[in-house]
Formats: structure tokens, sequence, C-alpha cells
């Protein structure tokens, strides 16, 4: 197949299965095939993905290349994720995930965010072009 969707292909897996899978899966994305892959896991989208798109609340909030957003993350939903990792201290993320059927206002992570302005309350941000390749859904990068 030119496409290949895994969702969440480790989960519940012990380590050396999961690393089993994660070399099959490597292997078999070659050529002019594309990986489209669902996860929570970071470590399993930083070693299969060239690509990250990160999403909040059902939209989009941060995208470009792997290793630039993991490095380097622009959103503070994006920042809060790696924040939350274990090598970074298992801080958590302040708040709850709205639900789909009642939405703030303005910025999705707007009623969680550190940054948050008044802006960010009423307004929705539209994604904006951060750099080569980069694009953030944040009022902070006007």
């Amino acid at each position: 197949p030119r496409v290949i969707i895994a969702d969440e292909p480790t989960s519940g897996l012990d380590a050396e299965v999961k690393i089993e899978i994660l070399h099959l899966i490597k292997e078999k994305v070659t050529g002019n095939r594309t990986l489209f892959l669902i996860t929570h896991d970071l470590g399993t989208a930083s070693f299969l993905c060239t690509r990250l798109v990160v999403m909040y609340a059902g939209e989009i909030v941060e995208t470009g290349p792997t290793k630039e957003v993991l490095s380097r993350p622009f959103h503070p939903y994006t920042k809060g994720l790696l924040a939350s990792l274990p090598s970074a201290g298992l801080n958590t993320i302040p708040g709850t995930s709205p639900s789909p059927s009642s939405l703030p206002a303005g910025c999705r992570f707007s009623e969680r965010c550190i940054a948050a302005m008044e802006r960010c309350r009423k307004e929705h941000p539209p994604m904006k072009e951060v750099g080569d390749n980069r694009q953030v859904r944040c009022f902070l990068y006007d």
C-alpha cells in the first residue's frame, strides 16, 4: 500500500515486542509509502516520523519536522506535553480538556494555558507560518 495507517500500534505491548513492531513498521515504510501514525507516544513518533502534527481538542495546534517540534516546541500545549514526559519530571498540564460539545470561543487551550492573554479567550487563532516548514496556532507568534 502507498499509505499505512497505524493507530497506537504499540499500545499495551511490552518493551521487547514494541521494539520489534517499531522496526517492522520502519522497514515497511520505504520508497513512496507514507505512514500516518496516530499516537500519544512521542518516543514512537520520534522514531518513526519525519513530520509531526500535534493536536488538541480536535484541531492541529502545531506542525513541523519531528525533531524540530520536539526540540523547540512553539505551542504552549506542545511544551506542556514535553514537560509531562518522565524524562522531564512528569509535570502535568493544569485543568482538563474541554468537552467537544462545548468548546471555548477562543483558543481551545486558553483555559489551561499559562501564557493565555485576553485575546486568546475571545478569538480563535489561525494557523501561522513560523519559520521553515513550521506552523503554529497561537497568538504568541503574531
